[in-house]
């Protein structure tokens, strides 16, 4: 005759303590899911592109503009020359798109990512880090 044995799930609660757990286990994490990662960035990177007749050329375009607009408007307000104030518009706004960007997204990017957190293990780091990436991507180019 069997007998029945109960199983007992023990939360070690010395191996989640600390932020330095915390960061390892996030790390060998971040190592061990780098490929799907990647993949993300690359697939949300042709997804965002592929049906626009500009392509890639209007996430330049765009900050581009609002530069032109800015440099107008705040060099009458200013009285300084465009040339000079374009440049510091621009230095500025492109990292300002980039955390910007990255914050909205990466905000919403669980919720984006709900069929993938029910079907398969994922952490849940790695969809605010794909966001950040296909952003910094965007910020280089």
């Amino acid at each position: 005759m069997k007998t029945n044995e109960t199983r007992v799930a023990v939360f070690d609660s010395a191996e989640h303590n600390g932020l330095g757990n915390i960061m390892a286990r996030n790390y060998r994490e971040f190592i061990t899911y780098r490929y799907a990662i990647f993949n993300f960035i690359s697939s949300n990177l042709s997804a965002r592109y592929r049906r626009s007749v500009l392509g890639f050329v209007w996430s330049l375009l765009n900050p581009l503009f609002t530069m032109v607009i800015l440099s107008v408007v705040f060099s009458t307000v200013f009285r300084s020359s465009i040339t000079n104030f374009s440049i510091y518009i621009f230095s500025g706004l492109l990292p300002w798109n980039m955390v910007l960007n990255s914050l909205n997204g990466g905000s919403m990017s669980l919720v984006a990512a709900e069929s993938y957190l029910k079907k398969v293990y994922v952490p849940k780091f790695v969809f605010p880090v794909v966001v950040v990436g296909v952003e910094v991507v965007n910020f280089l180019l």
